[in-house]
């Protein structure tokens, strides 16, 4: 090693206002447009980027610790839940619970970090819990709508 300070972050799936990649996003329109929706087998830990940006000051910091760190809530929730929370937050009345498809070959079932070492280091630990974040999502997509939606997932064959 060169001896120079570094930091690299592995980030868990940070979620904010403006976001238009995933299932939030993706839920809200179809679910506001009265269209199916299903979700996936998988488990994702969903970090407020409120969270993140509070890091972000820490290990820009001229003293900040040099390592690999996880950012993360630590806690895991199923497609299946955001679904759920998106219906609930528009007040839709579900006749059936959502579809839940297996995971695809190009997907993965789990990503859920734990950040303990950042904590220890930085004394960081995300605040903003998982019900807060989606509905903080939700509330500027019902102010400024959500533009086109990206994936990083394959169309279905």
């Amino acid at each position: 090693m060169s001896g120079l300070p570094y930091v690299s972050l592995r980030l868990a799936n940070v979620t904010g206002p403006r976001l238009s990649i995933g299932p939030i996003p993706t839920f809200y329109s179809r679910l506001k447009e009265g269209k199916a929706c299903f979700a996936s087998a998988t488990v994702r830990d969903f970090l407020d980027m409120s969270d993140f940006l509070n890091l972000m000051d820490m290990v820009m910091d001229v003293d900040a610790a040099s390592g690999i760190f996880n950012v993360s809530t630590g806690q895991g929730e199923t497609i299946e839940n955001v679904f759920n929370e998106v219906a609930k937050y528009l007040d839709i009345k579900l006749d059936a619970p959502v579809e839940v498809r297996e995971v695809g070959d190009d997907d993965v079932s789990e990503v859920v970090l734990d950040a303990e070492k950042t904590k220890e280091i930085f004394g960081w630990e995300a605040k903003v819990g998982f019900e807060e974040t989606i509905k903080k999502m939700l509330q500027w997509y019902d102010k400024f709508g959500v533009g086109h939606i990206y994936s990083h997932l394959s169309s279905a064959k």
